[in-house]
């Protein structure tokens, strides 16, 4: 997963270059760092929603009842749902491009 969000954030570059898993950022353990990957999907007009060790995402341009729920994930913490829920959301906007 967090080799999947480092090159989810790096997907401007060409070359992404990742030299150990030692060298890759620890999303799952990091808030702030997993705050980065929140603020790239909300860039992408998606709305995630962080709340009692649940996340979801919305797609921001759709209203009312259209308005489903995209992976919508618990955790034993927000930090563990919403790096459950980064994690289903790259996999699909992957298949998505």
């Amino acid at each position: 997963g967090n080799n999947l969000i480092q090159c989810f954030l790096d997907r401007d570059s060409k070359i992404v270059k990742i030299k150990s898993p030692f060298s890759v950022t620890r999303f799952n353990k990091d808030w702030n760092k997993l705050m980065d990957v929140v603020d790239a999907i909300d860039n992408l007009g998606y709305t995630v929603d962080i709340c009692n060790k649940e996340c979801r995402i919305f797609d921001a341009n759709l209203q009312g009842w259209k308005r489903e729920k995209l992976f919508p994930n618990r955790g034993k913490t927000n930090r563990e749902a919403t790096w459950k829920t980064v994690v289903d959301f790259i996999k699909f906007y992957n298949k998505k491009k």
